[in-house]
């Protein structure tokens, strides 16, 4: 839990409304946080900067693996996490919120809702971001011994892959379920070029950067960053979501490769 007990230079003295409407918004950005691959401590950190700076010094943030809490005298406020995603680049915004408040371009929390409901959530073009993967993938695979061909056809399948990630996202399909069936797609289209192009089997390198996209590095590292911190808690729940996306995508390489008599 991140306590604010020291007020700023010049408190500003705030209705009960004003107050209410204060705690909802930064009990929303630790949400946002959170769901945008934020760790814990960064969660609670930016909205006790955001409090102090306003002149809120009696603030309480606790960020739970459903909800964040933030407690300001009798104003209670939850904000639900709706899942853990990744787009450091709203987290990086949110940062420059947080500098902007402290040095005095931004007055109150309604200027500061403002800016945050103008803030672009912008992703990557699918156009670039699918070949490059495949790249990176094959790329690995030439870095763990394969030959141009086995590796080429890494970086094809799991562009294929990689594409069915995508198409099922934009789906709003279980996380779960995309994992096993983006594994699939990528060892499937690797061993179905393997028999198109009369190769040897492509061996285990190749088929490990054929699903090497699939790997939850953010979660993973959140983990570790939560558990060195002291949030227990937050670090088992994202663990196991690690683990469980992990699972699945084991789960459709072991389908794909039973089907196909790969590398099982």
């Amino acid at each position: 839990m991140m306590n604010s007990d020291s007020g700023a230079e010049q408190p500003q003295e705030l209705t009960a409304q004003d107050l209410k409407y204060a705690t909802d918004l930064l009990s929303y950005v630790s949400a946002s946080l959170i769901e945008n691959g934020a760790e814990t401590r960064l969660a609670e950190q930016m909205p006790a900067r955001l409090a102090k700076a306003f002149g809120l010094s009696d603030i309480q943030i606790s960020v739970e693996p459903s909800y964040a809490v933030v407690r300001s005298g009798s104003a209670v406020s939850f904000a639900k996490i709706n899942g853990f995603g990744t787009n450091f680049r709203y987290v990086t915004n949110i940062g420059r919120l947080c500098i902007h408040a402290e040095t005095g371009k931004i007055k109150d929390f309604r200027a500061l809702s403002h800016r945050i409901s103008a803030i672009h959530r912008s992703k990557y073009s699918l156009w670039l971001l699918i070949p490059f993967t495949g790249f990176a993938c094959g790329t690995f695979a030439l870095l763990s011994g394969a030959h141009y061909l086995p590796a080429l056809t890494a970086a094809v399948a799991a562009s294929f892959g990689s594409a069915i990630k995508f198409l099922m996202i934009k789906g709003r399909f279980n996380v779960l379920p995309i994992f096993a069936t983006s594994a699939f797609c990528s060892v499937s289209a690797a061993e179905i070029m393997e028999l198109v192009l009369s190769m040897s089997p492509v061996g285990d390198p190749s088929i490990v950067a054929a699903v090497l996209y699939l790997i939850p590095g953010v979660p993973l590292m959140n983990s570790v960053l939560d558990g060195i911190k002291g949030f227990y808690l937050m670090a088992v729940v994202r663990l196991t979501e690690a683990l469980m996306l992990i699972f699945s995508a084991v789960l459709g390489i072991f389908v794909a490769s039973f089907l196909f008599g790969g590398i099982l």
